[in-house]
């Protein structure tokens, strides 16, 4: 089990836009990521179409979430907070 008040920083560089049941999952994990306390979330990625893909799920999982170019990027937003 997850603990509450954590955060993931998700590399998604070589994401492709998802698609039908793939798009359902994605929405599926972030609402129940958020159901089990992550606090906050960081997406790095390469592709803006993959980052609009993406935004979908988040807002709809209420997960407070920044997008960034890369991963030391993303580390240095959350250790910030």
């Amino acid at each position: 089990m997850l603990a509450r008040a954590f955060a993931i920083v998700a590399d998604l560089t070589t994401m492709k836009v998802a698609t039908g049941d793939v798009a359902v999952l994605h929405q599926q994990a972030k609402k129940l990521c958020a159901a089990r306390g992550l606090a906050a979330s960081t997406e790095v990625f390469a592709s803006a179409t993959a980052k609009m893909s993406a935004d979908q799920f988040s807002r709809s999982s209420g997960i407070r979430k920044e997008a960034f170019a890369s991963v030391a990027q993303a580390d240095a937003w959350l250790g910030a907070l």
